[in-house]
């Protein structure tokens, strides 16, 4: 299982607007990143993630089908705060716009 410790969401307060990338950071320095289809696809392939609130560990599962984002989506598995553990992680960095457009093929998560 691999835990997700930031995510990228312009809008945090916009239900249309989806989550852009998950990843994970030691202090300042991000150890991985994926975009939300490249996560969704893992998970398709096996990967399981998690994040961690007050010390508990909660699964993060991919939902079919959603009604907002027209296609599959990630959440974790509801628990008993009624907190959106996903949407209460902090925002991982912006990436470096030329590093962006090498791995993701665009100039930035506004495009």
């Amino acid at each position: 299982m691999i835990e997700i410790t930031h995510i990228t969401k312009p809008d945090r307060h916009d239900i249309h607007d989806r989550i852009r990338e998950i990843g994970a950071m030691s202090g300042s320095t991000v150890l991985w990143r994926l975009t939300l289809d490249q996560a969704i696809a893992a998970t398709r392939q096996g990967t399981q993630y998690f994040v961690r609130r007050g010390g508990v560990l909660v699964l993060v599962e991919r939902i079919e089908g959603g009604l907002l984002s027209g296609g599959a989506y990630l959440r974790t598995v509801p628990d008993l705060t009624g907190v959106n553990n996903l949407l209460s992680l902090p925002e991982l960095p912006p990436m470096n716009n030329l590093l962006a457009q090498a791995l993701y093929g665009y100039r930035g998560l506004g495009q």
